[in-house]
């Protein structure tokens, strides 16, 4: 059995998102559980199936991001993984912003610990 990996680094990200499946019209709010410049994971309940078009809305820190994309795959317990297919500009320098936000974020939280536990030593 193949192990699927993913293709850019993920990062924590906890904000309000809403997903429409582009083929039904069906809506729903959900909570974004990681964030990629490839795509998200979003913790919704009974979301559409695999491979269904679905638009993504996520607003954080008054920025706002939209794409198309595609449900890579539904996972119990851990919502809809969506690759994004369709970012336009605008919505991409957003991306870009956040995605930057985080890696100095996870960079500062590891370099902090790694302070910490020096002193310890």
């Amino acid at each position: 059995m193949r192990v699927e990996r993913p293709r850019a680094a993920r990062y924590r990200f906890n904000v309000s998102a809403t997903l429409t499946d582009l083929d039904s019209g069906q809506q729903m709010k959900g909570t974004t559980w990681d964030l990629s410049l490839l795509g998200c994971q979003v913790m919704v309940a009974n979301f559409g199936r695999v491979g269904a078009r679905v638009r993504i809305q996520i607003t954080h820190n008054g920025d706002s991001f939209e794409a198309l994309g595609r449900v890579a795959n539904l996972r119990p317990l851990m919502g809809v993984g969506i690759g994004f297919t369709i970012v336009e500009n605008r919505s991409h320098l957003v991306l870009d912003k956040w995605l930057e936000d985080l890696r100095e974020k996870k960079f500062s939280n590891h370099e902090s610990t790694r302070r910490h536990s020096r002193a310890n030593i």
